[in-house]
């Protein structure tokens, strides 16, 4: 809901695309360090405090964002930037810490694990979807209702936090030793030759990497759509269309993103559909620079919200599953991924978009493609492990 309302208020005082970008690449490049540093604290502290950092820096900020709105001081921008370097690092504690809590609770049952990653991203796609449709709504209406409304939501969750988690939550889980062995795609296909040397059990670093280069794919399509593609969407150099409009298509993102992490309930996960998904991410990527329709738009923006869930899924899972021990901290390197997409993405897009208005949609594409390539390549060893896996 921030991401989008930014964009509307930065729009209505007047700012150019680019200033625009930094607005939303601040917050990505400060997240980009933020969850490396945090990752290995949240694994020394009680799960329950991380999150009483995090719930109460984001209740503080928002709160200072509705004061700055009214105020508009002379040095607004500057404020803006502030905020958005604040709010970052209260998620650099948020979101790793819930999603080792989700990791750590399924006690080595793989199925369980699954499970709990695909509800972790069904909540939040959820609420990412609602928020970018409620966005649209106070945009078309007032805006400072939306930033309002978010303050009482960051405050909500500072209570279920408070009362919701036990103060020992200190996690002593002891992880059963089966989630040290991967699954089937990461054993090799020939354990029996005495020639070869027994794999480790758990993905090598290269693999690790590209993994994570799936997750930067996500961060750099989800983050500049939504940055970018509503200054793109209301201005009239570009498809002019209302705010409420806007918020609906970008809608259409989120519940795609959601219908992604739904159906992990029951498809199973492997490197190779990480990297089918990113080739199908970047050929739908493309359509949109050359589209104007808002329902179709819509349409598409639906689709690419499916992909990119599922590569977000696929990637999170796979990091957590086969990692037993500093779990925050690999969670951390997930986020710095994410931080290091949210950061270019927007930048890159403000940039672009000074050039011409449906380029960025083109960059966007061009690195998802680029990644698939990468990915293939880097990963055919592991690809081809996995087909004769299933094979058997």
């Amino acid at each position: 809901m921030l991401d989008v309302l930014y964009v509307f208020y930065a729009v209505s005082l007047g700012f150019s695309p680019g200033t625009i970008g930094w607005i939303a690449s601040i917050y990505g490049i400060t997240y980009l360090i933020t969850p490396v540093i945090m990752g290995p604290i949240i694994d020394k502290l009680p799960r329950k405090t991380s999150l009483l950092i995090a719930t109460i820096g984001q209740t503080i900020i928002t709160l200072g964002y509705i004061a700055m709105i009214a105020i508009e001081p002379p040095s607004i921008f500057y404020l803006i930037l502030g905020g958005q370097v604040i709010r970052a690092t209260a998620y650099a504690f948020f979101w790793p810490t819930i999603q080792v809590l989700y990791s750590e609770i399924a006690q080595g049952n793989h199925k369980q694990h699954e499970r709990n990653i695909s509800l972790f991203c069904i909540s939040w796609s959820l609420g990412a979807g609602l928020g970018a449709s409620f966005a649209g709504i106070f945009g078309e209406w007032v805006l400072i209702g939306g930033f309002i409304t978010v303050s009482v939501v960051y405050a909500i969750g500072l209570g279920l936090v408070v009362f919701g988690i036990p103060g020992d939550s200190k996690q002593k889980i002891i992880i059963d030793s089966t989630i040290s062995k991967p699954d089937t795609p990461f054993k090799p296909s020939k354990p029996s030759k005495p020639s070869k040397p027994t794999k480790p059990t758990k993905p090598s670093n290269l693999v690790l990497w590209v993994i994570l280069l799936g997750t930067l794919v996500f961060a750099v399509t989800s983050k500049g759509i939504l940055s970018y593609f509503p200054n793109y969407a209301v201005i009239p150099e570009g498809l002019n269309l209302s705010e409420f409009i806007t918020g609906q298509i970008i809608f259409a993102l989120g519940i795609g993103r959601f219908l992604g992490f739904l159906t992990g309930q029951w498809i199973t996960n492997s490197f190779t559909k990480l990297v089918r998904n990113t080739l199908t991410a970047g050929t739908f990527l493309l359509a949109i620079a050359f589209i104007d329709v808002p329902w179709i738009l819509m349409v598409i923006l639906l689709i690419i919200g499916y992909i990119v869930g599922r590569i977000y899924y696929i990637a999170l899972e796979l990091t957590l599953k086969h990692h037993t021990h500093n779990k925050g901290a690999k969670a951390g390197l997930f986020e710095g991924m994410v931080g290091l997409g949210t950061a270019l993405a927007p930048l890159i897009a403000g940039w672009l978009a000074e050039w011409n208005l449906i380029v960025p949609f083109i960059f966007f594409s061009a690195f998802a493609l680029v990644s698939w390539g990468i990915m293939r390549i880097l990963g055919k060893t592991l690809m081809r492990e996995e087909a004769s896996s299933s094979s058997i």
